[in-house]
């Protein structure tokens, strides 16, 4: 007779651990006009970095692209910056990564779903 065990509770939370996120985020510095990479561990949740007045850059393995999101407070002049900056970041991981600008509030399933942005908003 065979049956499954339950992982305990440290195997499920070691497992989760080991998990590693598909995607790299930058965030757009306005002073030096590039975008610096954030340090992400597995319990940071990247839906709480999107934030009105800034604009983050997401480098997606799985989907092959660049995805530039703009909050919605930012200025022409920033998202001028981070369209000119985000070809020095995807050439950095791959030439033929399609780069897609995001709009707050605006963001297509694919963006939602590697992020963790609750479908229905």
């Amino acid at each position: 007779m065979s049956y499954e065990q339950k992982p305990s509770e440290f195997e499920e939370e070691a497992s989760t651990k080991s998990k590693s996120f598909n995607f790299r985020v930058f965030k757009l510095n306005v002073e030096s006009e590039e975008f610096e990479e954030l340090m992400l561990n597995n319990e940071d949740k990247v839906v709480n970095l999107l934030d009105h007045d800034e604009i983050l850059l997401f480098v997606d393995k799985m989907n092959f692209r660049v995805w530039i999101w703009e909050g919605g407070k930012t200025l022409p002049r920033m998202k001028f910056m981070s369209a000119e900056a985000a070809h020095k970041i995807r050439d950095q991981y791959a030439f033929d990564y399609n780069i897609t600008t995001i709009d707050d509030g605006d963001e297509p399933i694919e963006f939602k779903m590697i992020i963790g942005l609750d479908l229905e908003t």
